[in-house]
C-alpha cells in the first residue's frame, strides 16, 4: 500500500512571522584586531541595554507563545506550519487570539514591540512538492525512530519522536494509526529502558535484547513510496508484505480496493490489550517521558 502525496490530506501552508522590535540595545568598544597566517581574529567589549527588563521579558514570553501556538496547528517545515484544510478554522480562531494578545502588548509597551503576521496558502498544483518534502521527512524520521530503539537510546528516542510530533495530522487515517502506534510504543519502550539501565543496572546488551521495532516496521511499510523498498526491516510479516510489494510491480499487476495491501493485524508487540493498542503502562503519560 505504498503512499504518495494525492493520498495526504489536504493542506494549507501557514507561514507567519513573530519579532521583538526595541528595548533592547546592544554596543561594543575597544575593539582589537589581529591576524594570525590567513586568519583574522577580533575582540571588543560589549554592554547590553534594556529599557524595561520586565516588558521585554513579557515581550519575549509572547513572541514564543505565539510561535508555540502556530506549530502546535500542524507540521511545521521549514517554509511554515502545514495545516489540514479541515481546521481552517481553528487557524483563525488561534491567529485572532494572538493578534488581540499582540495589539493589548503593543497598546501598553514603551519600548518594545511585537510584529506578528501570519499567511495562509492552499497547498496545489507545483505547491504539492512541500507535500512530497514533508513525506520524506516522516519516512526518513522513522529511519532513525528504529535506529535509536535498537540502540536503547532514550536521548535519541525523545528526540525523534519530538521531530514527528503532528506529523500524523496530515496522513490518511490508516497511516496515521500506524505512525502513532510506533511512537506510542517507543514511547513505552524508552521508559522501561531506562528503569532498566539507571534505576536496575542491567546490562545494556540484555535490554537491547528484549526491544521490539515491529511497530516502527509496520509504519515504515504504511508510508512506503511507490516503487521503493524497505531495508532493515525485522519483522517477518511486514518483509513478506515488501516482497509482495515489490513482485506485483515487477508483474505489472495494478490492484483493485478489495486487494488492499493494508496490513490488517497489529504486531505482537502491539496486542497487549488485545485490541492492537501500544504496549503503554498506565502509570506512565506523555509528562512522564517528556522528563526522560
Amino acid at each position: 500500500m505504498p503512499l504518495t502525496t494525492q493520498d495526504l490530506k489536504a493542506c494549507f501552508l501557514v507561514g507567519y512571522k513573530v519579532s521583538v522590535h526595541g528595548g533592547i540595545h546592544y554596543s561594543h568598544r575597544d575593539e582589537e584586531k589581529w591576524e594570525e597566517g590567513s586568519a583574522e581574529h577580533a575582540r571588543w567589549q560589549t554592554e547590553k541595554e534594556i529599557k524595561d527588563a520586565d516588558e521585554y521579558k513579557k515581550a519575549q514570553a509572547l513572541r514564543n507563545k505565539a510561535k508555540r501556538y502556530l506549530r502546535k496547528l500542524g507540521v511545521p517545515s521549514e517554509l511554515g506550519v502545514m495545516v489540514p484544510v479541515e481546521d481552517e478554522d481553528e487557524i483563525t480562531k488561534v491567529y485572532r487570539k494572538l493578534q488581540v494578545e499582540v495589539d493589548k502588548f503593543n497598546i501598553n509597551a514603551q519600548h518594545s514591540e511585537i510584529r506578528f503576521r501570519v499567511l495562509k496558502f492552499k497547498i496545489e498544483g507545483e505547491n504539492e512538492l512541500v507535500l512530497q518534502d514533508m513525506l520524506q521527512d516522516m519516512r526518513r524520521n522513522l529511519v532513525d525512530l528504529k535506529r535509536v530503539v535498537k540502540k536503547a537510546d532514550v536521548k535519541g528516542i525523545r528526540d525523534v519522536v519530538a521531530r514527528m510530533k503532528g506529523m500524523e495530522m496530515v496522513l490518511p487515517d490508516s497511516a496515521a494509526e500506524y505512525v502513532e502506534r510506533a511512537v506510542a510504543d517507543a514511547r513505552a519502550q524508552a521508559i522501561e529502558m531506562r528503569k532498566a539501565l539507571e534505576e536496575r543496572n542491567e546490562d545494556l546488551a540484555d535490554v537491547q535484547r528484549r526491544i521490539s521495532t515491529d511497530s516502527v516496521d509496520f509504519a515504515r511499510f504504511a508510508l512506503m513510496e511507490p516503487g521503493s523498498d524497505l531495508v532493515d526491516v525485522d519483522n517477518e510479516f511486514v518483509q513478506g508484505m515488501v516482497e509482495r510489494d515489490a513482485m506485483q510491480r515487477g508483474a505489472g499487476i495494478l490492484l483493485g480496493d478489495e486487494d488492499d495491501d493494508a496490513p490488517q493485524e497489529a504486531p505482537q508487540a502491539l496486542q497487549a490489550n488485545g485490541g492492537g493498542e501500544p504496549m503503554l503502562n498506565p502509570i506512565f503519560g506523555d509528562d512522564d517521558f517528556d522528563d526522560l
